[in-house]
């Protein structure tokens, strides 16, 4: 296994509310409606072809790049936007990997202040089993799916003052 496999533990604790979370983003941040059997598939594609990159022979950070491209060409082939769109899903995909490592920076912080440098080290780099890593790497999760709600939040209200916007309350005609 290379240094970036993960266990089935780590897939089912962490990959899959991962994968949902990555693909709700892709959603919110191109403003797609979320159709739930379009969203649990994707996410089920992206789960398992990000599962099997981690197997290839590539450095680390490649496979996160491969993800982001995974999760662009399955977002497109399943929604079939034209070209506008996917520039915008590009963006999405890039937006919520930078998200992503917002969230596992601030989680590694959080166990740093808990327990200090070597002890966070030791827990994560040496711990007994994937549901272990899976325990302490799993605030990453919640301090994602805080962002995506945060950032659907202002989009909404974005979207909100566009609509509004040269409103004068007056009518018009007859």
């Amino acid at each position: 296994m290379s240094n970036i496999s993960i266990t089935v533990a780590e897939l089912l604790l962490r990959g899959i509310p991962e994968c949902l979370l990555v693909m709700w983003a892709l959603h919110v941040f191109t403003r797609t409606k979320i159709i739930p059997t379009k969203y649990f598939l994707l996410s089920l594609f992206q789960l398992i072809l990000v599962y099997l990159v981690r197997f290839l022979p590539v450095a680390l950070g490649v496979n996160s790049v491969l993800s982001l491209v995974i999760a662009v060409v399955i977002f497109q082939f399943a929604y079939q936007t034209q070209i506008s769109e996917t520039i915008r899903t590009i963006l999405a995909a890039a937006i919520a990997l930078l998200l992503l490592a917002v969230s596992e920076a601030l989680n590694m912080g959080l166990l740093i202040l808990l327990y200090g440098y070597e002890e966070t080290e030791q827990l994560l780099l040496y711990a007994n089993s994937g549901w272990q890593r899976s325990l302490y790497s799993f605030p990453s999760i919640l301090f994602l799916a805080l962002f995506i709600l945060l950032s659907q939040r202002i989009l909404k209200k974005m979207d909100g003052k566009k609509a509004k916007h040269g409103e004068t309350g007056e009518t018009t005609g007859p």
